[in-house]
């Protein structure tokens, strides 16, 4: 093979995946049983649609400034789980007994990458999503929200 440690990438990705994704839907029905139902409402929301809604009643700059708190809180869910899965992955591999002292510092040094990365993501998602629905309520709510994420790969560039 060219890359030998490919096949276990991606079942790594794999698992990563579909660990963040069963966390995911099993955070949101937790909250359809035990919040409250708007707590619920707020923290599954689709923010696109949201922000249609928010401009043709109140305008965009109000509609933007109500974005802020809107998409935070639908952005809460999903950051906190892909980071607490990608921490929890971080912690089995740092445990792994064939591990050096110097790939243990690699994989700390990964893990706080990690974070700094779901803390930008989740802060510049939700900051492009409140600019984007003033440029262009829904499109440019979705828009706003994928520049946003990318903003950790620009900063955290190696």
């Amino acid at each position: 093979h060219a890359f030998p440690e490919l096949p276990g990438r991606i079942a790594r990705n794999l698992v990563r995946t579909l660990a963040q994704l069963t966390l995911h839907r099993q955070l949101e029905a937790w909250c359809i049983r035990k919040a409250s139902l708007k707590l619920a409402g707020q923290l599954m929301k689709d923010p696109v649609k949201s922000a249609v809604r928010k401009a043709a009643k109140m305008g965009s700059f109000r509609a933007a400034k109500a974005m802020l708190k809107t998409s935070a809180l639908s952005n809460a869910l999903l950051y906190s789980t892909n980071l607490f899965i990608d921490e929890v992955g971080m912690l089995l591999e740092w445990l792994l007994p064939h591990q050096h002292v110097s790939e243990r510092r690699e994989v700390l040094k990964y893990a706080k990458i990690q974070v700094a990365s779901s803390v930008l993501g989740f802060t510049f998602c939700t900051l492009g999503m409140a600019v984007g629905t003033l440029i262009l309520p829904g499109n440019g709510t979705f828009w706003g929200g994928i520049c946003g994420d990318l903003v950790p790969l620009l900063i955290l560039q190696q």
